[in-house]
């Protein structure tokens, strides 16, 4: 089958313009900490949001790593 979309001729380009994803990206530190901590509750407090923070940026990069990777095959 043929289409026609006028006089001009169609040209075919493959310019990709891949998405932000800012928007997915957790904080750069981590938020809600005790800033001088007195007690035991407050060290175990901090140390859990900093690890909880850690498994955001981990959570992240596997995600962004896999997008890269299902972009490789269409891109080539």
């Amino acid at each position: 089958m043929l289409v026609l979309n006028g006089c001009k001729t169609n040209e075919i380009t493959n310019d990709y313009e891949l998405p932000s994803l800012t928007a997915f990206e957790p904080s750069l530190a981590p938020v809600g900490l005790v800033l001088e901590p007195e007690t035991q509750q407050d060290l175990l407090h901090n140390s859990v949001t900093w690890e909880f923070w850690g498994y955001e940026w981990q959570d992240y990069a596997i995600s962004l790593n896999d997008w890269f990777n299902d972009l490789k095959i269409p891109i080539k």
